[in-house]
């Protein structure tokens, strides 16, 4: 997927930067969050992985979150007394303001669905079918919401 493409046709490049990551910053990932990241994610990383113009500017997300979600995510379900099962095999790659958590499961192919966790409701779903759903939505989303302009 042309993810710098959506992001430019949406008009979502006017305010900041779309800056990808190196291959050494994707490795310090997987290490830190041991994992292998699917290849999709992976192009997205390449692409725009430490900024993506306006796209998810209110949430955390990109390159130094990448490494602290899982953890982040973990220690709201201890704050919150909730219990969740997820697999060692999720990869955390986006939080808004502590509530909800978006994750996929590394090891469901090249472009796995993405699933939401609420640690405060102890609920879990799933939001897209793959990452790249998430995205093109989440784009679209960006391009016609208060977030844009």
């Amino acid at each position: 997927m042309n993810f710098v493409g959506q992001l430019i046709e949406l008009g979502l490049n006017d305010e900041s930067p779309i800056i990808g990551l190196t291959e050494e910053e994707i490795n310090e990932i997987q290490i830190a969050q041991k994992v292998v990241l699917p290849t999709e994610f992976v192009k997205f990383l390449q692409q725009c992985g430490r900024s993506a113009g306006s796209y998810g500017r209110d949430v955390e997300t990109f390159y130094n979150a990448y490494k602290v979600l899982k953890e982040w995510f973990f220690e709201a379900v201890e704050e919150f007394s909730t219990k969740m099962q997820i697999p060692s095999t999720a990869f955390f790659f986006s939080s808004y303001q502590g509530s909800q958590y978006d994750y996929f499961l590394c090891n469901e192919g090249p472009d796995p669905a993405v699933y939401r966790a609420y640690p405060e409701l102890s609920r879990l779903e799933k939001i897209a079918n793959s990452f790249s759903e998430y995205f093109s939505v989440g784009a679209w989303q960006y391009a016609n919401s208060i977030y844009q302009k």
